[in-house]
């Protein structure tokens, strides 16, 4: 009962998980495409991120990796920018202003944060699909996905705190490419087209 329980919730996570990958890239999007900014436009390229990476994922395990593969490094290069750059445009007072917004405690914004850090965690799984492309899984698998949760952590976390230095908080929660908006700042709007 628990496991059926698990595997359903589970499942229903991804689907949220993959509307939600869907609408960041379409998000993206934007900003080299504005037309997709109105409603109809962004869930029809929701629908068709989607049915993308379902057929990408139907070539199976070899197409799922260099996919991964791509996205990552395509995903990285803003990520590393702002994370190393963006720290020559760090505001300390703008960081202050930015640090709890919520009107609650900080204790009670760090609890609330916790899903999000939690939902993160949904994909994680996946380097198992591959596990059988790779040379010594029981031992590769494991110590590439811990790796790369570490390394990812601290790049996220080092970029994070980069852009709250350099955007405002309202001008973050309502983009749809945050980080488009902060390599704006850094390169220009060619560079955020790019991102």
């Amino acid at each position: 009962y628990w496991g059926f329980q698990s595997c359903l919730l589970y499942w229903i996570g991804c689907w949220l998980a993959n509307i939600a990958i869907a609408l960041a890239v379409v998000g993206y999007l934007t900003v080299p495409f504005p037309v997709l900014d109105g409603p109809l436009p962004s869930a029809a390229a929701t629908v068709a991120v989607i049915w993308v990476l379902t057929g990408i994922a139907i070539l199976g395990p070899r197409a799922i990796g260099n996919t991964h593969t791509l996205t990552l490094a395509a995903g990285l290069l803003p990520l590393l920018a702002v994370g190393a750059l963006g720290w020559l445009w760090f505001d300390p007072e703008l960081f202050a202003d930015s640090w709890n917004v919520s009107g609650k405690s900080d204790s009670e914004a760090v609890f609330g944060s916790l899903v999000s850090v939690f939902w993160a965690f949904v994909g994680v799984e996946c380097a198992a699909m591959v596990a059988r492309m790779v040379h010594n899984p029981a031992r590769n698998v494991p110590l590439a996905t811990m790796a790369g949760v570490g390394i990812s952590a601290l790049v996220y976390m080092a970029a994070s705190t980069a852009i709250f230095g350099m955007v405002a908080a309202g001008d973050l929660a309502s983009s749809s490419a945050p980080f488009a908006l902060a390599v704006d700042r850094i390169l220009g709007p060619a560079a955020a087209g790019l991102v």
